[in-house]
């Protein structure tokens, strides 16, 4: 469906190279195409490359040798957050084979996990798995062309449904390229309208299975997060609206830990009451503009208090990744070790 001559180039591929096959169609979205696709896969395994991203010349191989009977594999990806700043992400389970019991307890709280307050547990893309074609087929033909947000996750988590058993392996294969002009990053005034799109599509499919009470609340939380995400960040509100409070990604890696909080803004704050109402141990919390914060109930200390404070880990939480990775150089730079600071940028739901 493209029109800057891209059918061209792929034309002279799929003369000198057998296995290529390109299909001429009216660009339908990303539903559309990939459908178009898997009709013509002849393939007993299948993936899918977003035409941003790149993978590992080795992705499909290795998957292959791992794979085993799983009836899908999912590997980590390198993500770009912005210009500058890269992050590795995989599922936030170990690796392993997952069948019966253990798979039956990994659909309960792959999307939410209410005893971690963790959302998508497992990475919600369809770009950085290993499928069964005649599985994906089916999935795919019933999927809703109009579906124009969380598309992947709709495929994913529809998929997973027709499964008994996954493999999850955290070697970061694909790389998922930042793109400032990509449709995540406009303004998108329907975008509430969207949001239900995806309810409406998920919600019979979950009622239908034997666990359908489980899957059923991890999608309301869910439903709820995308809709604040919504309205903070993607249908052009004013700034001047009162944010709504969002959940932030996996905390789970901290329990246990003396943590200095680093950032009191929105983020931060949210952050902060997250900790405060599961038990996490914030021993400082810091911010370069900390006078600005002397309203809060929990006092917000200059960064120089880091220094002679006893922590286990800096938790860096503000609005950006080039921020973040701003504040981790000047922390390290200051003598802090890299391995005893992480962060954590509002997290991407799908």
């Amino acid at each position: 469906g493209s029109t800057d001559g891209s059918l061209q180039v792929l034309k002279r591929y799929e003369k000198t190279d057998s296995r290529v096959v390109v299909i001429q169609k009216e660009n339908g979205g990303v539903v559309s195409a990939r459908k178009a696709g898997v009709r013509e896969a002849s393939g007993e395994y299948i993936c899918f490359l977003d035409s941003d991203d790149t993978i590992d010349s080795h992705m499909i191989q290795k998957m292959m040798e791992a794979r085993g009977n799983a009836d899908l594999v999912s590997c980590g990806v390198w993500r770009e957050l912005d210009e500058s700043t890269t992050v590795q992400r995989s599922d936030l389970y170990k690796e392993g084979i997952y069948e019966g019991k253990s798979f039956q307890s990994l659909l309960v709280n792959m999307i939410y996990d209410f005893e971690v307050y963790q959302v998508q547990r497992l990475t919600p893309w369809c770009f950085n798995k290993l499928y069964d074609t005649s599985k994906a087929c089916r999935i795919m033909e019933d999927m809703e062309e109009g579906i124009r947000y969380a598309e992947d996750s709709i495929f994913l988590y529809r998929y997973l449904l027709e499964c008994n058993s996954i493999l999850i392996l955290h070697e970061p294969l694909y790389r998922y390229r930042y793109r400032a002009a990509s449709a995540i990053h406009a303004v998108n005034t329907r975008m509430l309208m969207d949001v239900n799109k995806v309810y409406l599509s998920l919600l019979p499919v979950f009622e239908k299975h034997e666990q359908k009470e489980k899957l059923c609340m991890q999608l309301q939380r869910w439903i709820a997060m995308m809709s604040c995400v919504a309205l903070n960040r993607h249908m052009g509100f004013d700034s001047r609206i009162v944010h709504i409070p969002e959940f932030m990604a996996d905390l789970s890696r901290l329990r246990g830990k003396k943590i200095v909080l680093y950032g009191a803004g929105v983020c931060g704050q949210d952050l902060y009451r997250q900790m405060e109402c599961f038990g996490y141990e914030v021993v400082l919390w810091v911010d370069r503009d900390y006078e600005r914060y002397a309203d809060l109930n929990r006092s917000v200390e200059p960064v120089e208090r880091i220094q002679g404070t006893e922590y286990d880990v800096i938790l860096i939480a503000v609005a950006s990744g080039k921020s973040a990775g701003s504040i981790k150089k000047h922390l390290e730079e200051q003598g802090v070790n890299e391995e005893l600071i992480v962060w954590s940028t509002p997290v991407h739901i799908y």
